[in-house]
């Protein structure tokens, strides 16, 4: 169980201070990692729209949500990767020596 103490840190930390610190980071980034930037932004804001604030302490396996969502993201990445080779004309199926290096 995590410290009360730390809860309470988590909760009611200073959010004007955390925004100035984003600021000076955003200041530093190109337009690429901006736009990463943004992008995770803005699916913390749908999150928090679908579920309510973000908690690090509510009892969730962390590692457990992080392995299940990289199992997701192999397959819609794998479902991309088909989509695009039968788009391309190209029989969408992985090919690899068996038994060689690499």
């Amino acid at each position: 169980m995590i410290a009360e103490w730390l809860r309470l840190y988590w909760e009611d930390s200073d959010t004007g201070r955390l925004r100035d610190e984003l600021a000076a980071v955003a200041d530093d980034l190109g337009s690429s990692e901006l736009r990463v930037l943004l992008y995770v932004g803005g699916r913390l804001l749908k999150g928090l729209k679908q579920y309510g604030q973000l908690n690090p302490f509510d009892g969730r396996d962390w590692d457990e949500e992080a392995r299940q969502e990289a199992a997701d993201m192999m397959v819609y990445l794998a479902a991309k990767w088909m989509q695009d080779s039968l788009k391309d004309g190209h029989v969408p199926i992985p090919t690899w020596e068996l038994g060689g290096e690499g």
